[in-house]
């Protein structure tokens, strides 16, 4: 009895020393100075690994009391720190909420402040000068998109010169739809949110992939959300071209995942529910995540430089996330040369 007395205060010991860790590491000043989701992802880590470690000192204290006392003075000393575990959560979970929603705010406000700013005195200057000349060359065009990248007024200005000469500069990216991603980006997050209550979250693909020690290109949804938010945001042009969209159809979508039927054969274990019917990959098991997370990566990317059509059709499909960045810059080339 004496050793488990002893071994039950050690455990408290490292509860409180956790504790007052804690405490201090959930100042909020410390979550609020992420500039990019790649840093958002990191300090979203830090809550969920130290409610898991808290959850596994639990977890051990409630075992070994269970073994050294009698049901209910067990269950008399278990209680309380039940009790201080889920009003931790509970912190941390709102900490975790605010946490994503001050970053969303910030953004947001950031696209809002680029999209409204005005062209310099210089920037005016010389648009005013092109918009006068009857002849623009492309590498001029060229030149000062790359120049105006940051300036998403000069930018359209700028376009709409080209415009009149013949030419269409790409624009990388359309603020709707920037905001859209923005948008879903922080619905993503919210909903890995949910995942802090969770004991276990090895069979939540999404979640263990987040939150585990996988790189942004190994999670999937998330690896696109940073390639797309996380770089500039008016980025500029190679060479101004007359492109076409060529929208990805369910059927090519089909075909590609036809492709990677095997893998997901392989690797995937899912769960049957009471009425037969297979679950999604939610439930898919920590082994057989890995392995297939790692496979797919390397299945696209071999498929897709084989085949530039699939590099197309990866691009606009949910597998766009375990495309190389090699691949992923170099699908808005072949879709226009796709649509040609």
């Amino acid at each position: 009895m004496r050793n488990s007395n002893l071994k039950i205060a050690a455990i408290n010991n490292t509860y409180r020393d956790t504790q007052a860790a804690l405490m201090d590491a959930y100042k909020p000043e410390k979550y609020d100075q992420a500039e990019t989701y790649h840093a958002l992802r990191e300090r979203l880590k830090v809550i969920y690994n130290s409610i898991a470690e808290q959850r596994r000192e639990l977890n051990e204290y409630e075992k070994t009391t269970t073994e050294t006392h009698k049901p209910q003075t067990a269950l008399e000393l278990i209680t309380p720190r039940r009790e201080a575990f889920a009003k931790l959560l509970e912190k941390e979970q709102e900490e975790y909420t605010n946490t994503v929603n001050a970053f969303h705010q910030k953004r947001v406000a950031a696209l809002e402040s680029r999209i409204s700013a005005p062209p310099t005195s210089e920037m005016l200057s010389t648009l005013q000068m092109l918009g006068m000349r009857d002849n623009i060359t492309q590498a001029e065009i060229t030149s000062l998109s790359k120049q105006y990248s940051s300036n998403y007024q000069a930018l359209r200005v700028l376009t709409d010169i080209a415009a009149r000469h013949g030419y269409d500069v790409i624009m990388p990216v359309n603020f709707d739809n920037l905001l859209e991603r923005t948008e879903a980006a922080q619905t993503y997050l919210l909903q890995r949110g949910e995942s802090l209550a969770a004991d276990d979250i090895s069979g939540n693909f999404n979640a263990f992939s987040f939150f585990g020690d996988y790189t942004d290109d190994m999670c999937g949804a998330w690896a696109a959300f940073v390639r797309e938010l996380d770089g500039n945001v008016f980025t500029g042009v190679d060479a101004p071209t007359s492109p076409k969209t060529t929208k990805v159809t369910e059927q090519e979508i089909e075909y590609l995942t036809s492709l990677l039927k095997p893998i997901y054969d392989e690797y995937s274990i899912f769960n049957i529910d009471e009425y037969g019917k297979a679950e999604d990959d939610s439930h898919i098991t920590r082994m057989g995540l890995h392995q297939r997370n790692a496979a797919l990566k390397q299945k696209i990317n071999t498929l897709v430089g084989q085949n530039p059509d699939l590099l197309r059709i990866a691009h606009g499909s949910p597998y766009a996330g375990y495309l190389s960045e090699e691949h992923f810059n170099a699908a808005a080339q072949v879709n226009e040369e796709s649509a040609k």
